[in-house]
């Protein structure tokens, strides 16, 4: 299955509280969302929605680079980014060395950075 997935959407960042670099993290990511649909009985819809995500996910997981742990640390040290957890310095360094300004995620914490649009994923 193939779907045109506009360049908005595989430029968003899909995070989550159990991401992982690379192909590791497709692979749990997957895993979740055929769990949750088996284990309550919807497959059919399940196995549609790992289709989509997989389309748009295609080519857009991003590796954790050295310049993008050393840009964490400094983001660390800023006052105006105290509220985000390490794992999000990691994320937002990602983003920023990548010119991505668009993450799906539930965390409020990206919510406070002006130069990140959020989509939040259950609304």
């Amino acid at each position: 299955m193939r779907l045109a997935v506009s360049i908005p959407a595989r430029r968003a960042a899909w995070i989550s509280w159990s991401q992982q670099p690379g192909a590791s993290w497709m692979r749990i990511q997957t895993q979740k969302l055929l769990y949750r649909y088996f284990s309550i009985y919807r497959k059919q819809i399940g196995l549609q929605v790992f289709d989509l995500f997989s389309a748009i996910m295609d080519g857009a997981v991003l590796p954790i680079r050295h310049p993008d742990v050393s840009l964490a640390r400094k983001l660390s040290e800023e006052e105006t980014h105290a509220h985000l957890s390490p794992r999000d310095f990691v994320h937002l360094a990602v983003m920023l060395n990548n010119d991505i300004s668009c993450i799906v995620t539930a965390d409020q914490g990206f919510a406070r950075i002006p130069s990140i649009k959020v989509i939040y994923p259950s609304r």
